[in-house]
C-alpha cells in the first residue's frame, strides 16, 4: 500500500515540540513504599505539535507563472485524508536516516530480516525502536546500502519489504550464507495521523492564512 506524504510548506515556525512517551500502568506502591512500574510497549508513542506562520494562498498574476498555494494545499491533504481516521507519512527533519544500523545474523536458511529498525542518541544512551515506513523513491541522495560484515553487497540480492508500516523487513532473493552480521543504511519516514480530526486554520492577510497548531501523533502497526 502506498500512503501519502505530510506536505512540507515553508511557514513553519518555531518552537516544534517533539513529545516521546511510553505507555506503562499506573503506579503500584508496595506496603514498605517500593514502587513498580510495568512496561506495556516496548516503543513509544511520538507526538509532533507544529505552528506555520504562513500559509499562502496566491493567485496567478499578469506575467507571472508561479503561484503559491500551501494554504489549499495544507487543507486539501486534511480533506484527502480524513483527519484523524487517515494515516500517512512524515518526513522527520532531524530524524530520518540511519546508517550501520544492525539488522540480524544470517542463519543461511532465512531470507526475511526485520522489523528494520533505526538507532536514536549518542554512546550508550540510545534508543532503537522499528521504522515506521522505508524511503526508498529518491536513491542519489538517500541511498539503501546493505553489507555483510561490514562489506557493501549489491543491490540486485535483495529488496525491501514496505507491505506494513513499522514491520519494513530486508528480504533476498535467496538465503545469505551463515554467519554474516547485517547492517544496512537507509532514510525513513514516521508513520502517524492527525492527532484530532480537527484544524483551525485563520487568515490574518489578503492571501495568507495561519495554523496555531497542528499535532501528529506517531502510530504501531494494527495487524
Amino acid at each position: 500500500m502506498t500512503y501519502p506524504i505530510y506536505p512540507t510548506p515553508p511557514g513553519l515556525s518555531y518552537s516544534v515540540f517533539w513529545s516521546p512517551g511510553f505507555a506503562t500502568l499506573p503506579t503500584q506502591v508496595a506496603a514498605n513504599k517500593a514502587e513498580i512500574d510495568i512496561l506495556l510497549a516496548d516503543e513509544p508513542i511520538h507526538e509532533f505539535e507544529l505552528v506555520y506562520d504562513f500559509l499562502r494562498n496566491a493567485t496567478t498574476w499578469a506575467g507571472e507563472a508561479l503561484v503559491h498555494n500551501e494554504f489549499k494545499n495544507f487543507m486539501g491533504f486534511f480533506l484527502r485524508v480524513k483527519a484523524n481516521a487517515g494515516r500517512f507519512l512524515f518526513w522527520h527533519p532531524d530524524d530520518n536516516r540511519t546508517l550501520a544500523e544492525p539488522v540480524g545474523t544470517t542463519d543461511g536458511s532465512s531470507t526475511d530480516y526485520g522489523p528494520l529498525n533505526r538507532t536514536f542518541g549518542v554512546g550508550l544512551n540510545v534508543g532503537v525502536e522499528s521504522v515506521g515506513y522505508v524511503h526508498d523513491t529518491d536513491l542519489g541522495t538517500y541511498p539503501i546500502n546493505v553489507y555483510f560484515d561490514g562489506v557493501i553487497q549489491s543491490s540486485g540480492i535483495y529488496t525491501i519489504d514496505k507491505t506494513f508500516p513499522k514491520r519494513q523487513m530486508l528480504s533476498f532473493l535467496v538465503p545469505p550464507a551463515g554467519g554474516q552480521d547485517i547492517t544496512i543504511d537507509y532514510s525513513y519516514y514516521y508513520y502517524v495521523k492527525f492527532a484530532e480530526d480537527n484544524l483551525s486554520f485563520e487568515k490574518f492577510m489578503s492571501t495568507l492564512w495561519t495554523i496555531k497548531r497542528v499535532t501528529l501523533r506517531s502510530l504501531r502497526y494494527a495487524t
